[in-house]
């Protein structure tokens, strides 16, 4: 019973062992492997345990990947976060800037008063 060239057919061995092809299918992919090993007359034991052997693997690797999604929106949840953390950051920054900028002004103003009052108290001599 090659697979790539299985054709059911009333005769063919697989139809013998385990009834209907999709009954078997049925049976591995419902993972009710101890109907399938009755239906094989005993004959499956060692197909029982390999297909045992690959349902756990596949469950393993299922909750591998269930892991690695639920990583990945945590991921994801704390990457927005960091980047709303890095906007406010760019406006505090943008607003002690604007401080500074007007600081600096008020600063050259100040200056500019106090050589004026310096100017207006030399005038005023004793």
């Amino acid at each position: 019973c090659a697979a790539s060239t299985f054709r059911p057919r009333p005769e063919s061995c697989c139809m013998k062992r385990c009834g209907r092809a999709g009954g078997f299918r049925n049976l591995v992919q419902g993972g009710n492997l101890d109907e399938l090993g009755t239906q094989g007359g005993g004959r499956l034991t060692g197909f029982e345990d390999a297909l045992r052997d690959i349902l756990e693997q596949i469950n393993a690797v299922a909750m591998q990947v269930n892991q690695i999604a639920t990583a990945a929106e945590e991921q994801t949840a704390t990457t927005s976060e960091i980047s709303s953390n890095m906007m406010q950051i760019t406006e505090v920054v943008q607003d002690t800037a604007s401080g500074a900028h007007e600081s600096a002004t008020a600063a050259a103003q100040l200056h500019g008063n106090a050589e004026e009052l310096q100017r207006l108290v030399r005038q005023f001599k004793l």
